[in-house]
């Protein structure tokens, strides 16, 4: 129980003795005074104010504090620790974190505080157990902040700690930074997904990943298309659109040659092809003699 709770939160017990029950209904007055402080130019010291608020301090009003617009960063953060500081029930689990990184990137307060919040990250690592990890939290957060780069910073302490998420949440990164553009920097976490065996992303963020790489650049194309290797058994037989992404890819950096290649092994291997991978080889060539060696080769 906080030394800050308000008053008349003293309760009976059954056996007669005193016994505090936790009030946790948000004070909207005191809400309303601590967000006027944080919005106010920064004079003074901030902690002293706050303890002669007197506040009632529970996980539910600092996550109002916290979910509410037009905030500082740096304010944000100061408040966060002077309220941890008070109150032990308060940790940084998954809701608090992904709070706390949103209100200080959309306050405007970039590199220096959300650096703080990946040291908190860090530290809530180590309390969880083995199978939890809240650096998808953060990065999820960064990311809806478009601040990919931050989010960068976050998966590769991610994996320096090999902290690696379980499946679906490691598809969920992937997903995330290919939606930024950024598959340079879902592929590490592909690559150590697929080296620890126990995390592998569902085939769909794969498809996103490849498909990603075939468009974004002239030189990741090839990595796309080497990155068909790992779908095995069905999803590679079904796996229409990365397919006809890396041949769109091939196609777009002019490498005609590699095209036809992959749509002829795909063929030969009965995969379902789509209308669209055939029409972008046999439009992209340069010439009707490549036309022809294209036909040919699937058996048209």
């Amino acid at each position: 129980m906080s030394d800050f709770a308000a008053e008349g939160e003293e309760g009976v017990g059954d056996d007669g003795g005193a016994e505090e029950e936790v009030d946790e209904t948000i004070d909207p007055e005191q809400l309303e005074s601590v967000l006027s402080l944080l919005r106010s130019p920064a004079g003074g010291s901030l902690g002293l104010t706050l303890d002669g608020m007197r506040l009632a301090l529970h996980p539910e009003f600092v996550i109002g504090v916290l979910d509410a617009p037009l905030l500082g960063g740096g304010n944000v953060l100061r408040f966060f620790r002077w309220a941890s500081s008070r109150n032990s029930d308060l940790e940084v689990n998954a809701l608090v974190l992904e709070e706390l990184v949103c209100s200080i990137c959309w306050g405007g307060s970039r590199t220096e505080a959300v650096l703080k919040v990946l040291d908190m990250v860090d530290e809530a690592g180590r309390r969880v157990p083995d199978d939890m990890s809240y650096y998808d939290v953060a990065i999820g957060a960064l990311c809806r902040c478009l601040m990919y780069d931050l989010a960068w910073s976050v998966c590769e302490r991610m994996l320096n700690a090999a902290c690696l998420c379980d499946g679906h949440k490691v598809g969920k990164i992937i997903s995330w930074f290919c939606d930024g553009k950024k598959a340079n920097c879902a592929y590490p976490v592909h690559l150590a997904a697929k080296e620890d065996g126990n995390s592998s992303p569902p085939q769909s963020c794969m498809n996103f990943l490849v498909a990603s790489w075939c468009r974004e650049e002239h030189q990741t194309v090839k990595l796309g298309w080497e990155l068909l290797g790992d779908f095995k058994g069905e999803p590679r037989k079904f796996a229409i659109e990365p397919f006809s992404g890396a041949i769109r890819g091939l196609c777009w950096i002019g490498d005609f040659h590699g095209a036809r290649e992959l749509l002829t092994r795909m063929t030969a291997e009965r995969a379902a092809l789509g209308n669209a991978a055939l029409y972008y080889v046999i439009s992209s060539c340069c010439s009707e003699a490549e036309a022809k060696e294209t036909r040919l080769a699937i058996g048209s």
